[in-house]
């Protein structure tokens, strides 16, 4: 599962964007943290989602 690595990156570089796009980034960062707790925790009981569809409306 990849989530976690693309939250951390966009929230690593987040201080260097464009104020203008600053709240749609924390919320992708959160968005993939959460998504990657979610993946790890169906993961332990069997299932294997390995798609994820979201949509960031502003």
């Amino acid at each position: 599962m990849k989530a976690r690595p693309l939250g951390d990156a966009y929230a690593a570089v987040l201080d260097r964007m464009d104020n203008a796009f600053t709240h749609e980034v924390r919320s992708l960062t959160e968005r993939m943290r959460v998504e990657h707790d979610e993946w790890q925790t169906a993961h332990r009981y069997g299932h294997t989602m390995d798609t994820l569809f979201f949509s960031i409306q502003g």
